[in-house]
């Protein structure tokens, strides 16, 4: 490129999803955020994802972090307000793929990444496996954030049933065959003892 030539320049930020950075621009204009409830988001042609009927939150978070990449202070903290509104307050549950973007894209400081972690502490259930798109994401986890679930349970149990490892119940690792085997192990955990 030629200085001084009177040429257009331009900036191609390919990582960025252009329905975030129109988003971006229109806050720029009217410093208010209009997420829209469904959006199809694409990347070039490569489409980013996310499970369906995430697209508001998946798109929260892509701006949070394009606010954050930025330097937007402002922006930032109306999206930290945003997620932390939705997340701790209405009690949404942040699904898998929000957790993997969001560890893949915010530094590790960010208290977002904290919230996220909480929240899955709090929130998530084996049953959650049952949905497929759940199931499939578990393997793309990152490290960090299974780290902080651990880091975040080991801190729980001064609270939970689990206070040392001589708490443990062996009867909770037989893999007994049947119930009648299992009401006849001598190691069950006592009644009324959860």
């Amino acid at each position: 490129m030629e200085v001084g030539k009177n040429r257009p320049t331009t900036v191609e930020l390919e990582d960025i999803v252009p329905a975030v950075f129109n988003l971006f621009i229109d806050w720029l204009y009217s410093q208010k955020i209009s997420i829209p409830d469904e959006v199809n988001i694409n990347v070039g042609e490569k489409a980013i994802d996310c499970i369906q009927g995430n697209e508001y939150h998946m798109l929260a978070i892509m701006l949070y972090a394009l606010a954050n990449r930025f330097l937007v202070r402002d922006l930032t903290r109306s999206m930290n307000r945003l997620l932390v509104a939705d997340y701790a307050v209405k009690a949404t549950r942040p699904s898998l793929d929000i957790i993997i973007f969001a560890f893949g894209n915010l530094r590790s400081s960010d208290t977002i990444l904290d919230l996220l972690v909480d929240f899955h502490c709090c929130a998530w259930h084996p049953w959650l496996r049952d949905y497929e798109e759940e199931a499939k994401l578990e393997k793309e986890l990152p490290h960090d954030f299974l780290l902080r679930v651990m880091h975040a349970h080991a801190c729980s149990n001064e609270a939970a049933r689990l206070q040392t490892p001589g708490d443990l119940v062996p009867c909770d690792y037989h893999e007994h065959d049947t119930l009648a085997e299992w009401k006849a192990c001598e190691y069950k955990r006592p009644k009324g003892v959860m």
